[in-house]
């Protein structure tokens, strides 16, 4: 999961988006969300660095945020940051000026979406947006938040008509790094698509009747199946696993043939490009072309 570097000190983690910025999703049970961010947490400390991971409005919630507030380093700083996007129903509160002292009160609840309405207020940054440098104005508030009864970053983002409003449990990362961070996620988003549709990673039929027979609300733990059973389990899961990796190595191969031998691709592309929008052809165009010029390529390149 990490796949890119923000500063010398700090990993940013990306899980899929659902459009540009995430245009909100189903919610989700908040078991579901605090055994997420314990996976996320698991794969961090495993880098030995202080990491943010950004998701989508769905972990915009009080036990996402505290699980990973919960995880710290052996120098007691928040090992995972978490960075994602607000719903626009949601309030915040003013920090009063002992900021140990977190009241909400209700003379200082704040109505997130209202606060576009004073669009004068807001400055404007560059940011990488889907691999595109753009200008952004922003508008950076920290916040009390009821769920967590504590103070969140929330960082308010005009990118031409549309609005959106992230949250951050950093309260030092400037706003233009947090926009930045989460727009590395349609990236991940991209790789899914293909790695779905072109490679066929999740096409997997592998099946054993040694799998419990397990309801619609009951719980899988309870089942408890004999030796030879789960080994059948075992071996099953085992077979799908190598598929997906098999899957992921495959999109590998013709990305690495993409940076490498671009050139001698689109030589070899037999389709019609109205225009040649990169030198780096998709990894469409290098599946598309004969299974013998890749192999071709791959003898080239390794000699």
């Amino acid at each position: 999961m990490p796949d890119g570097v923000c500063n010398p000190v700090r990993n940013i983690f990306r899980i899929a988006a659902r459009k540009r910025f995430g245009r909100g999703c189903k919610p989700r049970p908040a078991a579901m969300l605090t055994r997420m961010a314990n996976l996320v947490i698991r794969t961090a400390e495993q880098t030995g660095f202080p990491c943010y991971v950004t998701l989508d409005a769905c972990f915009s919630t009080g036990p996402a945020f505290l699980t990973f507030g919960e995880a710290v380093n052996d120098n007691g700083e928040q090992s995972v940051h978490l960075i994602t996007r607000a719903k626009n129903n949601y309030v915040g509160y003013l920090v009063p000026e002992d900021s140990s002292e977190k009241t909400f009160r209700e003379k200082d609840k704040v109505s997130l979406i209202k606060v576009f309405d004073f669009s004068e207020r807001f400055g404007e940054t560059e940011v990488m947006i889907s691999g595109n440098l753009g200008t952004v104005r922003y508008f950076t508030w920290d916040l009390l938040w009821k769920p967590v009864g504590d103070i969140i970053r929330f960082v308010f983002v005009i990118d031409g008509d549309d609005r959106y409003i992230l949250m951050c449990s950093d309260l030092t990362l400037p706003a233009g790094q947090i926009v930045t961070i989460y727009c590395y996620r349609p990236k991940v988003e991209s790789m899914f698509r293909t790695l779905k549709h072109l490679i066929g990673g999740f096409c997997y039929h592998f099946r054993t009747k040694a799998f419990p027979d397990v309801g619609r609300g009951e719980d899988v733990r309870y089942c408890r199946p004999d030796e030879n059973e789960r080994k059948k389990f075992d071996l099953t899961l085992e077979a799908i696993e190598r598929f997906v990796n098999l899957s992921g190595i495959a999109l590998g191969l013709l990305q690495y043939l993409s940076l490498t031998r671009g050139s001698e691709v689109l030589g070899k592309y037999e389709g019609w490009l109205r225009t040649a929008s990169s030198d780096c052809p998709s990894e469409g165009r290098c599946a598309e072309c004969h299974s013998g010029g890749i192999s071709v390529l791959s003898r080239q390149s390794s000699g």
